[in-house]
């Protein structure tokens, strides 16, 4: 879905530049699973090549060792470009959480 020179700003890291770069990030970390992932798209416009889809989302993760789930929500703004064989590919990517994660002991 991400164009090959898209950007991604995701929550606590730094930007990622580059499909394949943005592709690892995806890669889950040992002892995490998600669950429950939901994306609700709220706004979607555009005018020519460009468009943007602005949304919320929700997902439940489970930590290897912590006892009670996480359920994190928050809120997205993505751009996409019409590619030159009329598919539309994620320029920009921009992903907020609503709250800070909790702290885990």
């Amino acid at each position: 879905m991400f164009a090959e020179d898209a950007l991604w700003l995701h929550p606590y890291a730094p930007a990622v530049e580059g499909r394949a770069a943005i592709r690892a990030t995806y890669e889950p970390e040992p002892g995490v699973t998600v669950r429950d992932f939901t994306v609700t798209s709220l706004e979607v416009d555009g005018h020519g090549d460009l468009a943007f889809d602005r949304g919320a989302y929700s997902e439940t993760v489970e930590i290897a060792g912590v006892a009670e789930a996480i359920t994190v929500t928050g809120k997205y703004v993505v751009i996409a470009r019409k590619e030159a064989d009329g598919s539309w590919r994620w320029t920009l990517a921009i992903v907020n959480h609503d709250a800070p994660l909790p702290q885990m002991n």
